[in-house]
């Protein structure tokens, strides 16, 4: 069966490289789903940037690919001479995005973190995400009509609206501490058994994962993060 993501980034606002030189950014996109990876162009030294970016990602999968696959979107920060460092990530799981009414989780407003800090957000990025199958009806309004391009170049212009301060702190912030755990079992593998344990926490389209500690049957992590939410 074929199916289709739809991820419409219309901005960033408030990102940072997360050091104490204060130097500002110069962000792009990077999205990546059903193995396959799709950039913008960059802004030059830009806390704030307007992507207006549609992406439009079809592939021919089982169920069980597609309800087990995540959409990863990356915000880069490009150093120049095709070199680049991860400013931050959300990531969402295609399970959670096609469960919404009509298969979308609405245009709203999502934090941006660093896999090694989880718990900093280095920015937000307003965002849309759609997910259908060959035999959903896509609505009107969401997605590429014919003669428009990947690029949303012939998507209707959208007004800049940055988040003032009291619309980012009014999202509702999901505060998740592991500490650590007890007594794991280890997994059998092919020539030996073990225990490589992480925390995984789904919450909202939002997937988030602390760091992994090997060969530990009792670890202790003691990592949290916010996950922001309406």
């Amino acid at each position: 069966m074929e199916f289709l993501v739809y991820i419409d980034v219309q901005q960033a606002a408030g990102l940072t490289l997360g050091d104490e030189s204060g130097s500002i950014p110069s962000p792009f996109l990077s999205v990546s789903v059903f193995g396959q990876t799709h950039e913008t162009s960059h802004f030059d030294e830009a806390s704030t940037a307007a992507f207006n970016h549609t992406f439009s990602i079809a592939k021919h999968m089982k169920h069980s690919q597609f309800f087990s696959s995540d959409i990863t979107v990356n915000v880069k920060h490009y150093k120049g001479f095709g070199l680049s460092s991860l400013l931050g990530r959300t990531i969402f799981s295609l399970k959670r995005v096609y469960q919404q009414p009509r298969h979308i989780v609405p245009l709203q407003w999502f934090p941006v973190v660093a896999p090694d800090t989880p718990a900093k957000s280095m920015g937000f990025l307003q965002m849309s995400i759609a997910a259908y199958s060959s035999i959903d009806e896509i609505p009107s309004g969401f997605g590429i009509a014919a003669g428009q391009t990947e690029d949303g170049a012939a998507i209707g212009s959208r007004a800049l609206c940055l988040p003032t301060a009291n619309k980012v702190l009014s999202l509702y912030q999901l505060h998740i501490r592991a500490h650590r755990a007890e007594h794991l079992r280890a997994v059998q593998g092919f020539l030996s058994s073990g225990c490589d344990a992480y925390v995984q926490v789904d919450f909202s389209g939002v997937s988030l994962s602390t760091s992994v500690i090997q060969g530990d049957a009792s670890p202790m992590w003691n990592e949290s993060c916010n996950i922001a939410f309406q």
